[in-house]
């Protein structure tokens, strides 16, 4: 079991500009939903403070209703506490039941990492969703998965999140913990994202009886045409998926000319793969028994 403890940090506005208005229908009228005109900006580090009166965060009205609102937690399990960056969607006043996703970063540091994910958190928060970027032990079978559930799981005890509706993302190396959390607890999550993701067995057992049966989440697979070995890694699990858990939604997604972290870049895979993330995530999280957007199957 693991012990559920969090300890806000510090809560802010976001530093980036508001953006204009979102359609209704996410990604409708080609617009890309990660601002290609401002690619991929840093977000500032607020200032540490500590709150005792902060422990739900989330759950506190944001005093900016035109961008989104940063918290900055730790989340602590059983053995540490893991520094956790959290963006919830701009309301006045607060309003319950978002869907949420769990970002996990690929190879390097958490820290390293932020430069890319924290763009990625705030624009997901732009188009009405909490996502969270917690600091996950990639390269550990059992603390990884570990971290992505405890992430899970207090989203969860947050009013200001749908219970039912929280998704995963993992990029690259991430995507170890990501897929095993998926399988190892296919309760905690209803939609879940590869983003050019590793693939392994040995203790991570992604391929072995009874991983890809256990599969619950419905299933996004995105990499680039020029990303030899995760394409070759994405084929592998969609071809086991829809052989041992065919009932399961699925997509293959192979982005022309997109090779390794295409979907941070500019380019014309890159604003594909964002626009086709965000109605994802939308159709799984928000509407699952509606139809599935017309690329998905």
């Amino acid at each position: 079991m693991l012990a559920l403890m969090a300890l806000a940090m510090s809560c802010g506005p976001s530093s980036t500009d508001a953006p204009s208005p979102a359609p209704s229908g996410l990604g409708q009228g080609g617009q890309v939903p990660f601002r290609p005109s401002q690619p991929w900006q840093p977000a500032a580090d607020p200032e540490p403070r500590s709150d005792p009166e902060l422990l739900g965060c989330l759950n506190d009205a944001s005093p900016n209703p035109t961008a989104p609102w940063r918290c900055d937690v730790e989340l602590c399990g059983d053995d540490r506490c893991m520094p956790t960056v959290v963006y919830l969607p701009a309301s006045e006043p607060a309003k319950e039941d978002y869907p949420a996703v769990v970002l996990v970063h690929g190879k390097g540091s958490w820290q390293d990492k932020k430069h890319k994910w924290l763009p990625m958190a705030e624009a997901l928060a732009e188009r009405g969703f909490v996502a969270a970027y917690p600091d996950v032990r990639i390269a550990d079978p059992v603390a990884g998965p570990d971290d992505c559930v405890l992430t899970a799981t207090w989203l969860r005890a947050q009013t200001a999140v749908e219970v039912a509706a929280v998704g995963i993302i993992g990029g690259s190396m991430g995507n170890l913990s990501a897929l095993t959390a998926v399988q190892r607890h296919p309760d905690d999550f209803s939609a879940y994202v590869n983003l050019y993701g590793a693939l392994a067995d040995g203790p991570w057992g992604h391929t072995k009886a009874g991983s890809i049966e256990a599969m619950r989440a419905a299933t996004l697979i995105q990499v680039g045409s020029e990303d030899p070995k995760p394409l070759l890694m994405a084929s592998i699990l969609f071809e086991q998926i829809g052989q041992r858990n065919p009932s399961l939604h699925h997509s293959l997604r192979v982005y022309d000319g997109g090779k390794h972290g295409f979907i941070f870049r500019n380019n014309n895979a890159g604003q594909q793969g964002q626009l086709e993330l965000v109605q994802f995530l939308d159709w799984a999280l928000r509407e699952p028994d509606a139809p599935a957007p017309s690329w998905y199957q």
